[in-house]
C-alpha cells in the first residue's frame, strides 16, 4: 500500500461565545484511525492487505487492514507457547514461539492457517528473521541459531553462534546477522557460511537493545531508556556512533519511512523522530497509546501499532511528504443552533501532475489556536465533515485527502 495524499488547509475564524478547551497532549501530528482488541500483542509484520500480529495468547492473529479505519479479524493460527515474533514472506508466517522455537504456519488461506513444521531451540525464540533459505532465531539466553527451511515442514539447525545469552531482536543484509542484546547492545556477526557464524564486533549500549532496522550505513536501534541511537555500519567491523534522541519511556520497536523513525515507546506510545540529519535526530511528533506500544510498522500515511492489549491503526499523513495541489476551497460554517461546525471542500480528483485520482477517505484535523498543535478529529468519504465536539470559540481546520 504506497499511499500518497494531497493537502488543504483553511484558517477558519468563528467567534459563537463559548468557553475554549485546552489541546490535549497526548497527541501531536499524530491520530488515531481504528482499534481492535487483541491478548497480548507483541512483534508485528504487515503485508498488506493483512497484518500478522505475534499474539501472547499462543497464536498468530491476522487482521484484514485494507481499510485502515475498519480493522477486522480474519483468522488465528496456534501455536504451543507465547508467539513473540513474526516475520511474513510468500504462503507462510514464521513465528518465533518463545520455549517452542520456531514455528511455521501456512497463511495461504488467512481464515485458517495451518500448521507446517517447527524447530525447537534451547532457549526461548523472541526474535525472527528470514533470508534465502534460512530462518535466524535471536533465542534467548542461547543466541542466535540458524535453521534451514529449505522444507518448511521439516526445518532443520545449520549453525549457531553461542558467546553470549539474551538476544533479543535480528536483521539479516548481506553476509551480516545485526542483533539487538539485552545487555551487551548490537551485535554484528558474519553469516556467509551460516553453519560457522562468527562475532565481527560489538557496541555496547547504554541501556539494553531491544530492536533495530537497517537502512543505507546505518543502524537505528531502540535502547530503552535511552530512546533511539544510530550507529554508522558502514564498517561492520567498527561501528560508530551518530547521533542519539531520547523517548519519554523505554524504545522497544521501530519502523523507518521517508525522513522519520516511528517507535515503540511502551508505556509513551508511539514517538515520531526526524531523522534527516541523523547526527541530531529530534522527536517531533507522538501518540500515547492506551496500553504498552511494543512494535510499529508504517506503510505510507498509517502506522500499524501492537499495543500489547490492542492492536491500532494511526494516521501519520503529516509526517507523508505532501506535493504542491490545487487549494480545495475549504468552508467552515457553524450550524444554527451554534452546537457543530459543518466543513465542506472541493473534492479532489487529480493528482499533483494533473492526472486522474480516486480519493479513498479524507483525514479531517483541528487547532484550535495558531500556537496549538492538529489533531485528528475524524474521517470522511465524502467532501464534507460536522465537527460536534466542544465547540471553540476559533480554530483552523485541516483537510488530508488520501488516496492508495
Amino acid at each position: 500500500m504506497n499511499m500518497q495524499h494531497l493537502r488543504s488547509s483553511a484558517l477558519a475564524l468563528f467567534c459563537l461565545c463559548l468557553t475554549t478547551f485546552s489541546q490535549a497532549q497526548d497527541s501531536l501530528h499524530v491520530g488515531i484511525l481504528d482499534i481492535i482488541e487483541t491478548y497480548g500483542a507483541h512483534r508485528i509484520s504487515v503485508v498488506p492487505p493483512y497484518a500478522y500480529v505475534a499474539n501472547g495468547g499462543g497464536d498468530l492473529l491476522i487482521l484484514n487492514i485494507s481499510d485502515p479505519r475498519s480493522i477486522v479479524s480474519v483468522g488465528r493460527g496456534e501455536t504451543p507457547d507465547i508467539a513473540d515474533a513474526v516475520f511474513v514472506r510468500g504462503n507462510y508466517a514464521y513465528v518465533a514461539d518463545q520455549a517452542s522455537g520456531l514455528q511455521i504456519l501456512n497463511i495461504s488461506n488467512p481464515a485458517h492457517p495451518t500448521f507446517v513444521g517447527s524447530r525447537n531451540t534451547p532457549g526461548e525464540a523472541y526474535g525472527v528473521w528470514v533470508s534465502g533459505s534460512y530462518a535466524y532465531i535471536a533465542d534467548n539466553y542461547s543466541s542466535l541459531r540458524i535453521i534451514n527451511i529449505s522444507n518448511p515442514a521439516a526445518p532443520t539447525e545449520t549453525g549457531f553462534y553461542s558467546g553470549t545469552s539474551s538476544f533479543h531482536s535480528v536483521t539479516v543484509r548481506d553476509d551480516y546477522a545485526y542483533v539487538s542484546n539485552t545487555y551487551n547492545g548490537v551485535l554484528i556477526l558474519n553469516v556467509s557460511v551460516p553453519s560457522a557464524p562468527t562475532l565481527v564486533s560489538t557496541y555496547n549500549t547504554p541501556n539494553y537493545a531491544a530492536d533495530l532496522e537497517l537502512r543505507d550505513e546505518y543502524a537505528y536501534v531502540c535502547d530503552g531508556r535511552t530512546g533511539l541511537i544510530i550507529l554508522n555500519v558502514s564498517n561492520p567491523t567498527a561501528p560508530t556512533l551518530v547521533g542519539t534522541c531520547d523517548t519519554p519511556n523505554d524504545a522497544f520497536g521501530i519502523s523507518l519511512s521517508g525522513n522519520y523513525a516511528y517507535v515503540a515507546d511502551t508505556y509513551q506510545g508511539l514517538s515520531v523522530i526526524d531523522i534527516s540529519n541523523p547526527v541530531t535526530p529530534t522527536r517531533v511528533g507522538w501518540y500515547n497509546t492506551p496500553g504498552i506500544c511494543e512494535d510499529v510498522q508504517v506503510i505510507g500515511s498509517v502506522a500499524y501499532v501492537s499495543d500489547y492489549s490492542e492492536f491500532e491503526t494511526l494516521d501519520v499523513s503529516f509526517f507523508v511528504p505532501v506535493p504542491p495541489s490545487p487549494p480545495v476551497n475549504l468552508v467552515a460554517m457553524a450550524s444554527p443552533d451554534q452546537r457543530s461546525i459543518l466543513l465542506s471542500w472541493l473534492p479532489v480528483t487529480q493528482d499533483v501532475n494533473g492526472g486522474p485520482i480516486t480519493i479513498d477517505y479524507y483525514s479531517v484535523f483541528r487547532a484550535i489556536s495558531v500556537v496549538d498543535s492538529f489533531t485528528l478529529i475524524g474521517t470522511s468519504v465524502e467532501p464534507t465533515f460536522i465537527d460536534s465536539v466542544s465547540l471553540p470559540e476559533q480554530g483552523t481546520y485541516e483537510v488530508r485527502a488520501v488516496a492508495n
